[in-house]
């Protein structure tokens, strides 16, 4: 599943089916379940990926094994926000019964724990709003670190977004005549407030409807249409 292999015997959701799928009930008893499972989101804070990626993608036990590891096979989705990237356990089931599967939720003491020490004091950690001059030099070096790293952070987040929005409209975008292409864009325009006051800058909406706008400037030719933008026009009208 999405370059993944799933062990339908150590995972909750599949474990009760066995190898063969020997009726039409079952069969249809199985897309009902996985119509309903979810797919484990990980660990995708911004936090936890930058400390992984300091350990260059890769989180080893005492013995050397990986025992998690950066995944960016596919996108995940947690509490309506989504990420292009996730910490996942090297045996995690994938397909869980709930956001979580067990393994990646066994595995999340251990990951809070490990960056903590990596922070050095997790609960003296700088806020980026604290003021320079209550801040000692090795403090300020500390919060100028973290201030960079946020930075980099959010361009590979967008730049990421920016490329699953332009396959996205490649390869379901469509031309429309040109009468249409002006009203779409006419009403793009009378609405672009509300998305941006709706939407946070960098979030995949956002940056959806922005590409979608430059896009449309270049006039009707050169312009196509993703089929859920043409939906969220018509909302607007």
């Amino acid at each position: 599943m999405n370059g993944h292999h799933v062990d339908h015997v150590s995972t909750t959701t599949l474990s009760r089916f066995h190898h063969h799928l020997a009726s039409h009930d079952i069969v249809m008893r199985l897309i009902s379940i996985l119509d309903s499972a979810y797919i484990c989101h990980g660990y995708p804070k911004r936090e936890y990926l930058d400390f992984a990626h300091s350990h260059k993608g890769v989180f080893r036990n005492r013995s050397g094994e990986v025992r998690a590891q950066i995944d960016s096979s596919l996108p995940v989705l947690m509490k309506g926000e989504v990420y292009q990237s996730t910490i996942r356990t090297t045996d995690c089931a994938f397909v869980a019964d709930s956001p979580l599967c067990d393994k990646c939720k066994e595995y999340g003491p251990v990951l809070r724990s490990t960056y903590s020490r990596w922070l050095g004091k997790s609960t003296d950690e700088i806020s980026k709003f604290t003021n320079n001059r209550f801040l000692t030099s090795p403090q300020k070096k500390t919060k100028l670190k973290q201030l960079q790293e946020t930075v980099v952070h959010e361009r590979r987040e967008r730049m990421a977004l920016s490329q699953q929005v332009e396959r996205l409209t490649s390869t379901s975008g469509i031309e429309v005549e040109s009468s249409l292409h002006q009203d779409l864009f006419s009403i793009m325009k009378d609405n672009s407030s509300k998305i941006s006051s709706q939407f946070p800058e960098g979030t995949f909406r956002r940056l959806f409807w922005e590409q979608q706008f430059q896009s449309a400037l270049k006039g009707p030719k050169q312009m196509r249409w993703h089929p859920t933008m043409i939906r969220l026009i018509a909302f607007f009208r």
